[in-house]
């Protein structure tokens, strides 16, 4: 029963694949990928206990040479969804087969087909678009004016960054960089993703995200390693679908005030729900 289950529940995966990572220049690959999904059982409805997740890298679709793997603990939230984040266990590769393919083992039942992405992140420009030779191919012209909307959209990219240093007083919730979901009618999810480099002097560190000035206290990341740290951020964000824009903006936190915030950014995929 246990392998029917999950064999059911890899037609169900949803949300399959996201990526979202900075990189430092364009053959490199990110030293951890954001990953999102849901986990759903044989009766269509969501796994909410904790399970051993297998993941796998491959060359191929089938077969193929394996090139990274880590096992994590994982823990949906009440209606499945995961959020995690690949490389936090093992160290990813130098470089990546692009395109390369992931394999997912849920408790021992490994899921098929696997999920195909490429080395480059969504925030950058696909490599095949700057090739691309498609005479005939649809033009602005081709497109009725107001023919798409963003809520018919499949999905939106959203992005901001930093680099200059900050150093929050101890104690306090200190607002940084953001970005505004366009207004919709349609309720949707902002799969958000966010990284800063930071040098802890004393105490410890920490990211959260805000919707629209309230702070999302379960969407925290902390630190407390002396030196220079890298902390990364993920969190799937519900957004109303009440005609309003909404704003997410990254927060910073430092319990001693002696700690300084460097390079910041911060990503989002929005989805309709």
């Amino acid at each position: 029963m246990k392998r029917a289950a999950y064999l059911i529940f890899a037609l169900a995966f949803v949300l399959t694949l996201f990526l979202a990572a900075r990189i430092t220049h364009a053959q490199s690959v990110p030293t951890i990928i954001s990953h999102q999904g849901r986990l759903l059982n044989s009766s269509n409805q969501p796994v909410t206990s904790n399970v051993s997740v297998e993941f796998k890298i491959y060359d191929a679709l089938t077969g193929g040479t394996q090139v990274w793997t880590e096992t994590q603990s994982i823990t949906p939230d009440s209606l499945g969804f995961y959020e995690t984040f690949l490389g936090g266990v093992t160290a990813l590769p130098s470089s990546l087969p692009n395109p390369s393919y992931l394999q997912i083992t849920v408790q021992s039942e490994t899921l098929s087909p696997r999920l195909q992405f490429g080395v480059v992140p969504f925030a950058q420009k696909a490599g095949m678009a700057t090739d691309l030779n498609c005479p005939g191919c649809v033009e602005t012209s081709d497109i009725a004016n107001s023919a798409v909307t963003s809520d018919k959209a499949a999905l939106m990219l959203l992005h901001s960054e930093a680099n200059t240093s900050s150093a929050p007083p101890a104690g306090v919730h200190q607002e940084d960089i953001q970005f505004t979901v366009p207004a919709s009618n349609v309720p949707r999810y902002a799969l958000v993703v966010a990284s800063t480099t930071l040098n802890i002097n004393s105490g410890c560190a920490a990211i959260y995200f805000k919707l629209d000035g309230n702070l999302l206290s379960t969407a925290e990341r902390t630190e407390c390693i002396l030196g220079v740290n890298s902390l990364p951020l993920n969190y799937r964000i519900s957004i109303p679908g009440d005609g309003t824009s909404h704003t997410i903006k990254l927060v910073l936190w430092s319990q001693t005030g002696f700690i300084s915030f460097g390079l910041r950014s911060i990503e989002a995929i929005v989805v309709a729900q």
